[in-house]
This record gives C-alpha cells, sequence and structure tokens, in this order.
C-alpha cells in the first residue's frame, strides 16, 4: 500500500488541477467569478515516465564534493547585460570569475530575453520551444513549462526555487500548460476552446519556492510590476503580491533569494536534499524610476527628435568611481567616433547614419544608467554569497552568473536594442565556479545557453526534460578546452517590412503567411523566423528569409564592418567557402536533439590551441579600440 501512496498523490493532485482549471474558466459572473480567479493554480509534478523527458539517457551521478556531498546549483542572471558591463561588477568579478572559470565565447542564439530564458528552462533552441518574441502571441503563452530544468532536478531529489523575472508576458498572459492538458484529455479538440488560466495565479511544474515577477497586472490584484524598479510586484507561490514601494528591485529579489536559501539550508539539513535556484535580475533591462517615470534621453537628428530609454538605479550607485568616472558610451571607439560605414549591411541597418554629437551623448548616459543599475545589483549578488558561506553551503555550490543577452551601445550606428546577432547582442557574460572549479581560468570553446541548461543537469545528475539541442560540457569544464568544431546556431524573428528577412524570398525558409505574427501555439505552430545564422571558430554567417545574407571575418574583422556577402568579387573567389558555410547551416536550421551539435565540416574545424591564439587576440584587439571607458579600469 505504502509504495501505491505517491502515484495516488499525483492522480488527486491532478485531479485537483483538472477541477480548478474547469472552474476558472467556467463562465461564472460576479463575486463567485472574482473569487475563483484568485484560487492559486500550482501543477502537479509530472511523474517520472510521463511527458516530462524526450530523452532516454538516464540521469548520472551528478558532480560531487570531496566528501561525496551532492553538489547545489544556484543560477543567477542580469538581464541585458553585455560582457563588457563586468567592470562594474566588482563583487562578481572578485568573489566569482578570480575563483571560477570565465567563457570567453559564451552566445545567445536568440539574444531575446524570452526565447533566451524559455531555451534555459527548456534545454530546447527557440524553433524547437516555439518561444519566439516578447509579446503575444510568441511570449510565455507559447511556452510549454510542463516540462523544465525544475521538473528535472525536482525529480533528481533537489528542492528548486525561482526568484525575479521568469518569462515576458508571466503575470498578464494566460499560462499554455493547462491549456495543453486540456487538450489531452480532449484529443482533436481546438485549442480555441480551452479553458484560460492567468498567469499570475499559477506556478509551473516542478517548482517548491515561487517568486516570479509579474508583467502588467495593472493592481488586478497586485500593483506594480517587474519593470518598475521601485515598485516591484512578484507571484509569491501563485498569490499576486506587491514589494513595498521605494524599495530598488534588486534589493527585493535578493532578500528573497537570501530567505529561500536559509529555507532551502534547513531543509538540507533535515534531509540532505541538495538545491537548485534560479534568480533572475530585472537590472540592467529598461525600466521605471521612482514616480514611475523610465529614464530617457532626448535626442536630435536634423529636425527629427527622438528617445533612448535606460534603466533605474538608486542613487548612490551613480556615486561610484566606477559609474561616475564613465566618460563615453560602451560601444564608441576610444577615438569618440563610430563605425566609418554601414552601407553593406541589409535592409534598414545599412541606412542607419553615424551617430552625432547628441545620440553620442544619449548613449553615453545611456552607458552610465546601465552601469550604475549593475553596479548596484552587484552589490546583492554579493550578500547572495556571503548568505551561502554564512549557512555553510558554498563549498558544496556550482555558482553561475549569466545574462540572456547584450546590448547595442553606439556599434553599428545602433544606439540600443538586441535581437539581431551582432556580437554586443549576442555574446554574453558566462562565469562558473563551483567545487573542483575554484580556480582563475578563461576558457574559449564556444558555449550557448541550451549548453549550460544541459550541462546543469548533468552537473545534477538529471536528466535533460527534453531531448536536449545543447551539449553536456561539465567534463570539459573540470578538464580543457577541445577547439571549436560545433556551430553555434542564431535565429530570430521580425516583423517590420523596413527590416530585412521581413519578405521571404528564400525557399530554405518557411513560407510567409498571413498574420503569422499574430498566430501563435494555440493556433497551429508556424515558424515565424526571418534570419538563421551560425558562428564558428572563425565566421559569422547568417540568412534572411528575402535572401540577403551577412559574413564576417572575425579573425580579420573584429568589430564586423566588413559585410563579404555584399561583395560580389569577394563571393566569385570564394564559392567553396560559402558552399560549406551553407552546408553547416542547412544541418542547424531544423535542427533538434544531438543534430544541434553536430561535428562543422573539417574546413571550419578550429583546434585548441589556434582556437585560444585567435581569441586572444580578438580580446586585445577589443580593448585596444574600445577598452574600459572610466578612470579606474577593471
Amino acid at each position: 500500500m505504502m509504495r501505491r501512496m505517491p502515484l495516488l498523490r499525483s492522480l488527486v493532485a491532478a485531479l485537483l488541477v483538472a477541477l480548478v482549471t474547469g472552474t476558472l474558466c467556467s463562465g461564472r459572473t460576479g463575486a463567485s467569478a472574482e473569487n475563483h480567479a484568485r484560487t492559486v493554480v500550482r501543477a502537479a509534478v509530472v511523474p517520472a515516465g510521463g511527458i516530462q523527458s524526450r530523452s532516454s539517457a538516464a540521469a548520472g551521478r551528478g558532480l560531487r564534493t570531496s566528501d561525496g556531498d551532492r553538489v547545489n546549483i544556484v543560477e543567477v542572471l542580469l538581464d541585458d547585460m553585455r560582457v563588457d558591463d563586468l567592470a562594474y561588477a566588482p563583487h562578481v568579478r572578485r568573489l566569482l570569475a578570480d575563483h571560477g572559470i570565465t567563457e570567453r565565447n559564451m552566445f545567445s542564439s536568440y539574444p531575446l530575453c524570452c526565447p533566451a530564458r524559455a531555451s534555459f528552462y527548456s534545454g530546447l533552441l527557440p524553433h524547437n520551444h516555439h518561444v519566439y518574441s516578447v509579446w503575444n502571441p510568441y511570449a510565455y503563452q507559447s511556452f510549454d513549462d510542463r516540462a523544465t530544468i525544475a521538473t528535472s532536478l525536482h525529480q533528481a531529489g533537489y528542492s528548486t526555487g525561482l526568484i525575479g523575472k521568469y518569462l515576458n508576458g508571466y503575470g498578464s498572459d494566460d499560462a499554455l500548460a493547462p491549456t495543453l492538458r486540456w487538450r489531452q484529455r480532449h484529443p482533436g479538440a481546438s485549442l480555441r476552446r480551452a479553458p484560460r488560466v492567468r498567469s499570475q495565479y499559477y506556478v509551473p511544474d516542478g517548482w517548491d519556492q515561487w517568486y516570479a515577477g509579474l508583467d502588467g497586472t495593472n493592481c488586478a490584484p497586485a500593483c506594480g510590476g517587474q519593470y518598475s524598479y521601485f515598485h516591484y510586484a512578484y507571484s509569491h507561490n501563485g498569490r499576486p503580491t506587491s514589494a513595498p514601494r521605494g524599495t530598488y528591485s534588486s534589493a527585493v529579489i535578493a532578500h528573497q533569494a537570501d530567505h529561500v536559501i536559509r529555507t532551502f539550508h534547513d531543509t538540507r539539513r533535515r534531509t540532505g536534499k541538495p538545491f537548485f535556484l534560479s534568480v533572475n535580475f530585472v537590472a540592467p533591462h529598461v525600466g521605471s524610476g521612482e514616480g514611475g517615470r523610465t529614464p530617457s534621453c532626448r535626442y536630435r537628428v536634423g529636425r527629427r527628435t527622438g528617445t533612448v530609454q535606460s534603466p533605474a538605479a538608486p542613487a548612490w550607485a551613480y556615486r561610484a568611481p566606477v559609474v561616475a568616472g564613465i566618460t563615453r558610451g560602451a560601444g564608441v571607439l576610444r577615438n569618440g567616433t563610430t563605425e566609418p560605414g554601414v552601407g553593406d549591411k541589409p535592409g534598414a541597418y545599412g541606412r542607419l547614419r553615424e551617430l552625432n554629437a547628441s545620440q553620442r551623448a544619449c548613449v553615453d548616459r545611456t552607458t552610465r544608467d546601465r552601469a550604475a543599475a549593475v553596479y548596484a545589483t552587484d552589490r546583492y549578488v554579493g550578500d547572495m554569497i556571503r548568505t551561502l558561506k554564512r549557512r555553510g553551503e558554498w563549498d558544496r555550490t556550482v555558482f553561475v552568473f549569466w545574462s540572456d543577452n547584450g546590448y547595442f551601445q553606439g556599434e553599428h550606428h545602433r544606439m540600443d536594442g538586441k535581437i539581431v546577432t551582432y556580437e554586443p547582442v549576442s555574446r554574453v557574460p558566462l562565469i562558473i565556479t563551483g567545487p573542483g572549479l575554484r580556480r582563475r581560468e578563461d576558457r574559449y570553446d564556444p558555449m550557448t545557453v541550451v549548453d549550460l541548461s544541459r550541462t546543469l543537469t548533468a552537473i545534477a545528475g538529471a536528466a535533460p526534460p527534453h531531448d536536449a539541442d545543447g551539449r553536456d560540457l561539465s567534463a570539459a569544464l573540470a578538464g580543457a578546452d577541445t577547439g571549436w568544431d560545433v556551430a553555434v546556431p542564431f535565429e530570430f524573428a521580425v516583423a517590420d517590412p523596413r527590416l530585412p528577412g521581413d519578405h521571404h524570398r528564400d525557399p530554405a525558409f518557411a513560407p510567409a503567411r498571413r498574420g503569422m505574427f499574430r498566430t501563435g501555439v494555440r493556433d497551429g505552430i508556424v515558424d515565424p523566423r526571418t534570419a538563421i545564422g551560425l558562428h564558428t571558430g572563425r565566421y559569422y554567417y547568417l540568412r534572411y528569409a528575402d535572401g540577403e545574407r551577412e559574413l564576417y571575418d572575425l579573425w580579420n574583422d573584429p568589430d564586423e564592418w566588413t559585410n563579404l556577402a555584399a561583395g560580389r568579387s569577394w563571393l566569385a573567389a570564394h564559392r567553396s567557402l560559402l558552399g560549406v558555410l551553407d552546408t553547416a547551416w542547412r544541418r542547424i536550421k531544423d535542427c533538434a536533439g544531438s543534430g544541434c551539435s553536430a561535428r562543422l565540416p573539417s574546413e571550419l574545424v578550429v583546434d585548441r590551441a589556434l582556437n585560444a591564439t585567435r581569441w586572444q587576440r580578438w580580446w586585445r584587439t577589443m580593448d585596444a579600440q574600445y577598452g574600459t571607458n572610466h578612470p579606474r579600469g577593471r
């Protein structure tokens, strides 16, 4: 009888979810409907052997301490943080980078908040998890979070917690998972008939502690939001809650992390269970300050004016010398200029003018605002590390620090923004430290968001939630680089006719469909991608749906100033190289599972020694051209 109890509890929990889900969408009106809408919807964890894992790989032993203990995993993410923003994070550099591994070639395959985070939690590339945007219908309401890294680690015996920003639309969008469960019970029925569950009341599978930031609640019932730096709102285990007005959101998130670390520590003392904690700060994403106004800078180009927005930060962060001493934008050259010309870039990107004095002044201000937000948040990351040490958990904790995407700050005549997969946007910081990894070391092999996800499940000794698109690099972390022999995939979708890729002419892309940017998973899966590319140890190659292409030789053109694909004579002389790149491109375009890490054609493979030499030279060149733009340096 005792052996049957876990299954019985799972069945009862699933039945309760079905009843609550059906009641929420039964068409009740008035006070009754309002009361039911406030019901906390917590999904039952999927039993092992259910839909959770498409992978047949068994969970391994995982990383252990010298005493044989299973390790905790604490993963910390900053939103929109560039690689060079580490200059404004002294605690991260001193406590993590000086005692850990810095991945110098870490990339976000879709450098945008929502798709990148969905890749981390699912272990899948965007074309496999179908989250293509931060807006409906391709944001949170398109993410099936019934099987994630949380469910994997939960089944492997971990306590699990999420704090801070989850996916864009969580809080305002309907949750997809209850809809898909309804579909399982009603095969063949249209998803349009499925019940709708407001995500602000919904806790996805696998999470024991849930403090997710809320999007767009509009005081129904919680006031504030995750992009209101001094009026933050979050879901506390399915109950919308407002943080005290006037408290900086990074402080709120760090306080919640401190509480959960203490709780999980006590649980581990009693039960021996390790823990996984995903902490997601909003900084330095654009967001409003005290009074609800978003910091902004107005610039002028001829008779036209425009505005660039920034994140808010506490006043004390601006007084730090490393922030106050900033003299120019992060993407502005040491001599105060930017890229000479962008005429070889496709579409509207090629028509951008060089930044004038007014625009450069705004980029300078944006860099200071972002630096202040990073500097403030860095202090709270340091507090988290101290809590782990005081509680005796640090020596058995793998600590990961990274960002979901970078950000333009003047490069390619772009004052701000992301999505487009140039180096300042696709390249992100990643630092990992833990048992056996506490040595200062730079690594140059490529790593992606899905690689990070797969590696952490391996470290935990857990099976991945799906047939993982990423590689398990845990052995390489503990050992040494092996060289660049796989493609780093890139993809994104835009719905602006002024930009390249919006008119589908390349037959390799999915045909354009009317309204394809207004339909989503509920209406049947479509492929809205307008650009797909890859990064090798030397080249960055991108194809657009409208037939445009970009190709950069990063060994000889580290700034991506010369699009080789725009030169007919060059292309005519290098047809074989283009053919090899197209072969690699076709392999990763719609890849799944291990196919996404297939070995590159031999002509594109770079061995370990040459790869390290070339990328060390790349970083030296970047520092010589841009450098740290404040008196104290790093």
